[in-house]
């Protein structure tokens, strides 16, 4: 059941069937009648309603039985506050009002006066070094065959003037960019490496 926790049920199913018919009717007029509206909803979650009606969540109680009700914010806010001062918790009263749990932490928060502070983003964790070269390699390669199937395709002979004039310097600068790298990449030179004359 509900982590091997014991639940007395001192709800019938005609209760249930009977709370959720009054539910219907009250959200149907809900304007002026939010405390017998929160009364049946904090009723129906504090006597575990979606047990007793054969349901594995409240959540799919709730949309089983067509409990869901979409407010004005202040009007949710209203509620929201309402319910959670009954001891529902903010996912329970998330599902009765078709929004997110964080909407209801933080309408709750904003009624109460205590407004809530978003923690400021984190900036993602960097990879390795070396996973972070060998992927930007791979992705160099890839680049490379592109350019090299490209020289080697038919239509680029009749385009060649074209392509020199646009793409030579770029090729050339791309050349000593690489150059630069490889120079970094390779082993230091020892005094006893070099060949005399």
């Amino acid at each position: 059941m509900l982590n091997d926790e014991i639940v007395v049920l001192d709800m019938s199913i005609a209760e249930v069937k009977s709370a959720v018919m009054k539910l219907g009717l009250l959200r149907d007029g809900i304007e002026g009648q939010f405390a017998k509206y929160i009364e049946v909803v904090s009723s129906l979650y504090e006597r575990r309603a979606w047990i007793a009606a054969g349901v594995p969540s409240w959540e799919e109680f709730v949309q089983q039985h067509d409990i869901l009700v979409s407010l004005p914010q202040q009007d949710r806010q209203a509620i929201s506050v309402a319910l959670s001062e009954g001891g529902m918790s903010t996912r329970a009263i998330a599902a009765t009002q078709g929004v997110s749990h964080v909407t209801i932490g933080k309408d709750i928060s904003a009624a109460s006066g205590n407004p809530v502070t978003t923690p400021p983003e984190r900036k993602g964790r960097r990879g390795s070094l070396p996973d972070s070269f060998r992927s930007a390699m791979y992705e160099l390669d890839r680049v490379v065959a592109r350019v090299e199937r490209l020289v080697a395709c038919d239509r680029f002979a009749p385009n060649r003037a074209a392509l020199r004039d646009d793409y030579s310097r770029r090729v050339l600068d791309l050349e000593s960019r690489l150059d630069e790298i490889y120079s970094e990449l390779a082993p230091p030179r020892s005094y006893d490496d070099e060949e005399v004359d």
